[in-house]
């Protein structure tokens, strides 16, 4: 028989998407809330390659690469491995997978025909992600 032994852990691999047109820059937060560490780049409708090993309470933010404006800040969750940053959705605090934006909401109605297919296809695997966790959006 092999021994069975309870994994404790405090953390998880997390998963960071930019659901907006503008290339975006990953920075792990500082304890007071300003930028820290860079993380990666994350190109517009994608996840990228910043996966991040991250502690349950650790916050992260999406900051425009040229003005270092934190656009979206992101709060690491037990059992949420998937964070989304949509300019084009209203901050919905029940919904810990969604990061909350510090900008005015944007109208998909802004983005040219190949980036609002992006968008929506995007848009699309958030959807079938949160269905597949039992989430309802």
């Amino acid at each position: 028989m092999i021994p069975t032994r309870e994994v404790l852990s405090d953390g998880l691999l997390a998963t960071f998407v930019n659901m907006s047109k503008e290339p975006l820059s990953l920075y792990r937060a500082e304890s007071d809330g300003t930028i820290g560490p860079y993380r990666g780049s994350v190109d517009p409708f994608e996840s990228g390659s910043p996966r991040q090993c991250a502690s349950f309470g650790n916050v992260y933010h999406f900051v425009v690469p040229n003005t270092r404006e934190i656009v979206c800040t992101f709060k690491i969750e037990p059992k949420v491995s998937m964070y989304y940053f949509d300019p084009f959705v209203a901050n919905n605090p029940s919904d810990p997978s969604a990061g909350v934006h510090s900008q005015p909401i944007q109208s998909p109605k802004e983005l040219q025909s190949d980036s609002l297919k992006l968008y929506s296809a995007a848009a699309r695997k958030r959807i079938f992600a949160a269905a597949l966790a039992g989430k309802h959006h």
